[in-house]
């Protein structure tokens, strides 16, 4: 069979392909304009890196964290888009005229890149990436304002769904006067029309097994004290590597009750569906009674390390997808708000000065016994007294999570 010129991601690597290194045209950094600093500083607090620390603000598994941010100016007439690189700090901007990035009030966009989890985690992975999705968007939610009655224009959606796997959410920020900084970054333009990122050959591989997504969500919260403590509390948050000790038995329930009301409120305000918990605990009425150790070891795929928490949040739902059918969008929502319900636990045990973390790897029909339900086992959180050590990754030994 001959060969073209044309290349695609599933033929040989060719010489002509192997023999040029990638070429980088410099570009010449400027300073962000003040009131595009405030809006990057918002979103750094709300899922980039935390200030001299290579920990994030929101939890990934395996510490991929698969997804990326851009943004618009709100008065832009025309589609156009920069890409906020929350690991170089820097944003670029296409080419042009650059009067709109002066502005004070700009649209940002939650765009999934599947693939950073699925080479690590195989076709599981893409789950990993709807509940990072969920952390996210969360804590975006958290500092985001008031997001425009309509979707992002189909023109910005089609461009930036290109680079990812699916824009996922959006929102709005103002520029404010909370003090945030964006410290360290700067502004580059692009040599054309848009910033230059393509995927490589693995990433357009893995764009055709992604499912269909669903529509983005508006990510903004109504205004309250339950927000704002929740807010405050995302430069605390952390996973934690082991537990020891015991919480106490009316300070567990307190916090139960705590998260559920949060979840309950929260969940439906971002237009998604309140998946199922359960929580199992060594007290006495708070939740179901958590079974003994080597059943724990077992349902923990081995870790022993996390055995010792006072008490375990198990998230399921029933998905009612066929065996042979793509993710439907319901059941990739269900998965989402999962994370969405992670993350408001571990805000809320960062409130309560507990530890918490989200655990990969588990046997999720050892826990369906235990909640005594048919349904699908989305998620597992541990919460206790926070002991030092490493967070393993079962579930892949290359890496942990953050």
């Amino acid at each position: 069979m001959s060969r073209t010129t044309s290349v695609t991601a599933t033929e040989p690597i060719r010489w002509v392909e192997a023999r040029q290194p990638p070429t980088y045209r410099p570009v010449r950094p400027e300073p962000l304009p003040a009131g595009l600093a405030t809006v990057v500083a918002r979103l750094e607090y709300a899922v980039g890196h935390r200030a001299g620390s290579t920990k994030r603000a929101a939890p990934s598994a395996g510490g991929c964290y698969p997804y990326e941010l851009f943004v618009s100016p709100a008065s832009a007439t025309e589609p156009v888009v920069g890409h906020v690189d929350l690991h170089q700090r820097w944003v670029t901007v296409p080419s042009g005229d650059q009067a709109g990035w002066a502005g004070d009030r700009f649209r940002y966009y939650l765009v999934g890149r599947p693939w950073f989890s699925v080479r690590k985690y195989g076709r599981r992975g893409f789950l990993y990436h709807l509940v990072d999705a969920g952390h996210a968007m969360l804590n975006l939610s958290l500092t985001s304002g008031t997001p425009d009655p309509d979707r992002p224009a189909d023109a910005i959606a089609g461009r930036l769904a290109r680079r990812g796997g699916a824009l996922l959410g959006f929102g709005v920020l103002d520029a404010d006067d909370s003090g945030r900084t964006a410290d360290g970054w700067v502004l580059r333009q692009a040599t054309g029309p848009e910033p230059q990122n393509p995927l490589n050959d693995i990433e357009e591989i893995t764009r055709g097994l992604l499912p269909d997504p669903p529509e983005p969500l508006r990510l903004a919260l109504p205004p309250s004290p339950a927000r704002t403590r929740l807010a405050d509390a995302i430069p605390t948050r952390h996973s934690a590597a082991a537990f020891h000790g015991a919480v106490a038995a009316g300070e567990l329930a307190e916090f139960v009750a705590r998260f559920v009301e949060l979840c309950d409120r929260i969940v439906p305000e971002l237009g998604v569906p309140i998946p199922g918990f359960q929580v199992f605990s060594r007290h006495p009425g708070v939740g179901r009674p958590l079974p003994e150790k080597s059943w724990l070891t077992g349902a923990l795929l081995g870790q022993s390390h996390l055995t010792g928490a006072s008490a375990f949040v198990v998230v399921h739902a029933r998905v009612e997808d066929a065996p042979t059918e793509a993710l439907s969008v319901g059941t990739q929502r269900l998965i989402t708000a999962s994370g969405l319900v992670g993350e408001i636990i571990y805000l809320a045990a960062s409130q309560a000065g507990l530890g918490v973390t989200g655990i990969g790897g588990f046997d999720p029909r050892l826990w369906a016994t235990a909640c005594a339900t048919t349904e699908d086992i989305i998620y597992v959180l541990a919460i206790g007294r926070e002991a030092d050590g490493e967070k393993f990754d079962v579930t892949n030994p290359n890496g942990s999570h953050g």
